[in-house]
């Protein structure tokens, strides 16, 4: 599970079966050989991508270098998809997991939504490129991920946002996780090139 978040690590969270590698989206080159080490020729069978920024509201106009670092953000996907899908056991799974950002129905997230339409652009032209059963390719919303993306959505949001959901709460990290290992573990081919919106529950 690589998980390009931005979030330092905790280890006093970390279980002993954890591997914290670094990884820079926006310098692949330079941190893809120590993934690739660490695996050691092991053959995989899934990849979960948290790969997002900090979702932070812009009201002024976006500085160009932030529309840099999301084009280079999304070079670093695709490294990262290019060294580890022919890496993948028949069958395997790729799962990208991205907040929804339909659910900020206000001005100020341009940036976020530039990365976020050009992330899904990329995985769509993946998911036409490898098909099952050599991988299955799909993204998951989720309304809000919980973690370091709290201090950059509002309060206010966050609350409009939990009334929206069937149980008028959002999913922690535990209902979370394990909501992606029951999504993984099984197969579903059905879901390739899919986006499969999660709020509280898997709403198929």
């Amino acid at each position: 599970m690589f998980n390009t978040h931005y979030r330092p690590r905790h280890p006093e969270k970390d279980s002993g079966s954890t591997v914290w590698v670094p990884f820079d989206l926006l310098d692949p080159d330079r941190h893809l050989p120590s993934l690739v080490r660490v695996l050691s020729g092991a053959s995989l069978s899934c990849l979960v991508f948290f790969a997002h920024p900090t979702i932070a509201r812009n009201t002024g106009e976006i500085p160009q270098d932030q529309t840099v670092a999301s084009m280079n953000g999304l070079l670093g996907v695709r490294a990262l998809l290019d060294s580890f899908i022919p890496r993948l056991q028949p069958g395997g799974k790729v799962l990208f997991v991205l907040p929804d950002l339909s659910a900020l129905k206000v001005s100020g997230y341009l940036a976020a939504r530039i990365y976020f339409g050009g992330l899904k652009g990329l995985i769509e032209e993946y998911a036409r490129t490898t098909i099952p059963p050599k991988a299955t390719i799909a993204i998951t919303t989720v309304l809000h991920i919980p973690g370091e993306t709290d201090p950059h959505v509002s309060r206010d949001s966050l609350e409009r946002m939990e009334r929206q959901t069937l149980s008028g709460r959002l999913p922690d990290g535990k209902t979370l996780s394990n909501w992606i290992y029951e999504l993984i573990r099984s197969p579903h081919d059905w879901i390739h090139g899919k986006i499969v919106r999660f709020q509280d529950g898997p709403l198929f």
